[in-house]
C-alpha cells in the first residue's frame, strides 16, 4: 500500500512540476499580448520590475562617475 502511496505522490510532483513550468511558459506571452492598460496590474507590475531591472547596475558604469 505504500509503494502505491509513493509513485502516487510522484506522479503528482511531477504534474505539477509540468503545470509550474507551462504556466512560466504561458504567462510572459499572455502578459505581452494583453493591452497596457491602467486597470491591468500584472502588466504595470511587469513594468515596474523591468525598470528596477534597469535602474540596477550591473558593474562598474564610466557614465556614472561624477
Amino acid at each position: 500500500m505504500a509503494k502505491h502511496f509513493e509513485d502516487y505522490l510522484k506522479s503528482q510532483a511531477c504534474f505539477f512540476l509540468f503545470l509550474l513550468v507551462l504556466l512560466l511558459l504561458v504567462v510572459p506571452h499572455r502578459c505581452s499580448t494583453v493591452p497596457n492598460t491602467p486597470s491591468r496590474p500584472p502588466s504595470n507590475f511587469m513594468a515596474m520590475f523591468e525598470a528596477a531591472m534597469h535602474e540596477v547596475p550591473s558593474g562598474p558604469n564610466p557614465t556614472s562617475n561624477k
